[in-house]
């Protein structure tokens, strides 16, 4: 039985949609998302749902995907579904700055100046999101195209470029903390709990004045 045939329909549960990402979908490359946009903004419907104008175009979208939801339901997810699932990570049509690629690029230009080099050539990408299929070539097509687009004023004479993770994405950024944590200039570089709840945030780690062991954060 087909999930869209069944009655009462199936409740999707948060680890029954972690697996269908994780199996079925992957993100498409940088040169097939431009064209499947510029197919896009060629139909006249202007008003018109993008996913709508997306079941329109004429281009050959990843093969369709079966998943078995129990031995009686099937999901079945078309191909542009399995290519076009984390779009909305890369190109938001509300406002453009509100992508991942553009917050990465416009963070590294808002770093001091004298990080900012180096900054942009040590960059770490984690996450268990970046374990899907062609997540981290994606980004860094994006990142490339958005930093020569400007001119180089945004990461004037920056090289970008990417470290390999020690551990899998999806625990490194435990493994760094468990590392930090391990280390005995954190005693020197914490604040005080009751000072955190008075000011409700944190300061500016690149210039914070190493405090005494008596100020250091205590839970």
């Amino acid at each position: 039985m087909k999930f869209a045939e069944a009655s009462p329909q199936p409740i999707l549960s948060e680890k029954t949609l972690e697996e269908i990402k994780i199996k079925c979908c992957f993100v498409t490359s940088f040169e097939r998302a431009r064209e499947i946009y510029s197919q896009v903004e060629k139909l006249s419907q202007n008003g018109a749902d993008f996913y709508d104008k997306v079941a329109q175009i004429e281009f050959k979208f990843a093969p369709n995907c079966d998943y078995p939801l129990d031995s009686r339901t099937i999901l079945h997810i078309p191909g542009w579904v399995r290519e076009l699932a984390c779009e909305a990570v890369f190109v938001n049509r509300l406002d453009s700055h509100l992508t991942l690629p553009r917050l990465i690029v416009d963070s590294l230009s808002k770093a001091p100046i004298d990080l900012k080099r180096d900054f942009a050539a040590n960059i770490v990408l984690i996450g268990g999101g970046f374990m899907l299929t062609g997540f981290k070539s994606r980004l860094a097509d994006e990142i490339k195209s958005l930093v020569s687009q400007d001119g180089g004023k945004l990461l004037p004479f920056a090289k970008v470029a990417y470290h390999k993770p020690p551990s899998h994405d999806n625990y490194t950024a435990w493994l760094g903390a468990a590392i930090f944590g391990s280390l005995d200039i954190l005693d020197l570089y914490s604040v005080h709990l009751n000072k955190f709840k008075e000011t409700q945030k944190l300061p500016d780690w690149f210039q914070i004045t190493p405090s005494h062991k008596s100020d250091m954060l205590s839970i």
